[in-house]
């Protein structure tokens, strides 16, 4: 049976309210980092869990999603590779929270 793209069923979305809520809701940085990143660039959950430093590029606003949808298809993965852009409002925080976990952890080098 042949679905017509006209017929396909949208994602559900969080409204304004809906997704204050959730972050007021999370206690973790990391956490909220993960939640902010993955809502405003519309990242799916297996996407999310696969990001890497390196993915994110801030001098062009771009975050490389690497063997997205349909990646657990086979062994070698060939999941589609996407690049989506960072939002302007979340870039800034990005930035700060990569600063704040680098330094974070060369002070635990330090110290330990």
């Amino acid at each position: 049976m042949i679905i017509k793209k006209s017929m396909r069923k949208l994602p559900n979305v969080l409204n304004r309210e809906q997704l204050k809520t959730l972050i007021d809701a999370i206690d973790d940085p990391e956490t909220m980092v993960v939640v902010i990143l993955g809502t405003f660039c519309g990242l799916r959950i297996g996407e999310i869990s696969k990001i890497k430093k390196e993915h994110l590029d801030f001098n062009r606003k771009i975050l490389k999603v690497v063997n997205g949808k349909l990646a657990g298809k086979n062994d070698f993965g060939y999941g589609k590779d996407r690049v989506v852009p960072i939002p302007t409002k979340i870039a800034l925080l990005l930035q700060v929270w990569r600063y704040v976990v680098f330094h974070e952890n060369k002070l635990r080098n330090i110290c330990y």
